[in-house]
């Protein structure tokens, strides 16, 4: 047990520097000119905001079930249905892999479109039962 302890340690020591890093680089981008401004020019004091933020979050956030919850309502529902029918829908957009024409063809691009919507509804279905319950 307690090397499984010093082995979850030393995992959470070596993760967070990468997720902070990614994380930054995501508010950044989002935000816009003037954060990457304030990368630039004061990286500490970014550190610092972002690093209070995240710890003002975590002091509110009691439950973490519903966060992971949350994520995988959104995240998972993306994942398995939008995102691949998107993706072939694009690839067929450009013309990538091998041509398709004919009736199978458009079956198989007018179920990608139906997925999409349905993935979406499944997951405001997730998020709905997440966030109520």
């Amino acid at each position: 047990a307690a090397l499984a302890r010093i082995a979850i340690g030393v995992s959470l020591l070596t993760a967070y520097p990468l997720v902070f890093f990614s994380f930054k680089k995501q508010i950044v981008d989002l935000v816009g000119q003037r954060a990457e401004k304030l990368a630039i020019d004061k990286p500490g004091v970014l550190n610092f905001l972002v690093l209070g933020f995240v710890t003002i979050l975590a002091l509110y956030l009691h439950d973490l079930g519903k966060v992971a919850a949350f994520a995988g309502a959104c995240f998972g529902t993306f994942l398995i249905y939008v995102a691949p029918a998107l993706m072939a829908l694009r690839a067929q957009q450009l013309g990538l892999g091998p041509p398709s024409s004919g009736l199978g063809a458009k079956i198989g691009r007018v179920a990608q479109c139906v997925i999409i919507p349905v993935g979406l509804a499944l997951a405001a279905v997730g998020v709905y039962i997440t966030l109520r319950g």
